[in-house]
């Protein structure tokens, strides 16, 4: 449980979740997720990992701008090196002007891999059921996993006694599938969607390579998680993400789970008060007609265009 009152005009102010010893993450961590209830309160959720060397690193979950419970990740630091350890879990607010006091509670905080085996099923996706709202105590206070090995596609770091989670869990269904994409409204335009203007962040990604350029990535998204943007727009060019007749991610990537993770990270960018676009060329199958105009849909927090 953090609760927090940043009702001062301090630049920095800040509540930290610490367990009582490091919890240690599993070897080929790529993605740390967690089940987080939020109070609408806006500030920005943080956490900490160390390695063996004693660097330490921070790691960018979104703003806290819903209200309920709501699952976040985001990406391990590729800086680390060996063993590693989630050492806090914290609630920061950098902007004098937002200010209030209130609480947010952590729950069944979980590690995936980013290799094609630790991914494969996880696609990015919640590895437990929505805990109780009524639940109050925080996952952290477990200090680690009983095996260091990854062998289920998400590995709950630990659980508190009200969790339903298990090492084997499986991720809930959907409640509610994406629609079938349609025409952009009346007076929107691809070229002004792509355009840089303030507020917005702009990237291109050749996604014609064998893989997607992630220390990069990790970059451009740590700059825009940190950053006044309300708008990220991703530009893949070159190739499909996700596959327009399914709507599953894969596309005409070489490798599917480099799509999944992409846009299981983009997800995690759209927080409530910012939004997330990905721009991608139509099939192959599509493109001796062409399409007549683009395409979009909304896959969880992310509007993905087909041009």
């Amino acid at each position: 449980m953090l609760s927090y009152d940043f009702s001062s005009p301090d630049a920095t102010r800040a509540v930290y979740l610490r367990p009582s010893e490091p919890i240690s993450l599993p070897q080929g961590t790529g993605i740390i997720g967690m089940w987080v209830w939020g109070d609408g309160g806006g500030h920005w959720l943080r956490a900490t990992v160390a390695d063996n060397a004693g660097n330490k690193f921070p790691v960018d979950f979104p703003r806290v701008h819903w209200v309920g419970w709501r699952y976040v990740q985001a990406g391990s630091p590729s800086e680390l090196a060996g063993p590693t350890w989630l050492t806090q879990v914290y609630l920061v607010e950098f902007k004098p002007e937002i200010q209030g006091a209130g609480t947010v509670y952590i729950d069944s905080i979980a590690a995936m891999g980013a290799s094609a085996s630790d991914t494969a099923a996880a696609g990015a996706s919640p590895p437990s059921l929505e805990p109780s709202p009524a639940m109050s105590s925080p996952a952290i206070s477990s200090p680690a996993i009983s095996s260091p090995a990854m062998s289920s596609p998400a590995v709950p770091l630990a659980s508190s006694p009200a969790s339903s989670v298990s090492q084997s869990a499986t991720t809930p269904a959907r409640v509610a599938g994406p629609q079938a994409p349609k025409p952009l409204e009346p007076g929107e335009s691809l070229a002004n969607l792509v355009r840089r203007v303030p507020g917005r962040h702009v990237i291109t990604i050749d996604g014609s390579r064998p893989t997607l350029p992630w220390p990069w990535l990790t970059q451009e998204f740590d700059t825009f998680r940190a950053g006044d943007d309300m708008e990220l727009v991703v530009v893949l060019s070159g190739a499909t993400a996700v596959d327009i007749t399914s709507l599953v991610p894969g596309g005409t990537f070489r490798d599917s789970l480099q799509a999944e993770l992409l846009l299981g990270l983009l997800n995690t960018l759209a927080d409530g008060s910012t939004s997330v676009v990905l721009v991608q060329d139509s099939q192959p199958k599509l493109s001796a007609g062409g399409l007549a105009a683009p395409l979009w849909t909304m896959l969880g927090q992310v509007k993905v265009i087909w041009r």
